[in-house]
């Protein structure tokens, strides 16, 4: 995750002229793969628990049954 930060970090520098620019859009670049790996985490282990919730209780054991 750190390292795919920083190589498209390294790759919008390289391809910016001017410094300050790139800088900026170097930020939030890096914010916004940061904001988006969180968020698929967080959400990943919220589905993982609801996952867990709805096998684990008797209603959805019997619905996974029918289901299947």
């Amino acid at each position: 995750l750190t390292a795919l930060s920083c190589s498209s970090v390294v790759l919008v520098a390289a391809r910016s002229r001017d410094g300050t620019i790139g800088f900026v859009v170097l930020i939030v670049a890096v914010a916004a793969a940061e904001v988006v790996a969180v968020m698929l985490l967080i959400g990943f282990s919220t589905l993982l628990r609801v996952w867990r919730t709805f096998t684990t209780s008797p209603v959805g054991s019997l619905l996974l049954i029918v289901l299947n």
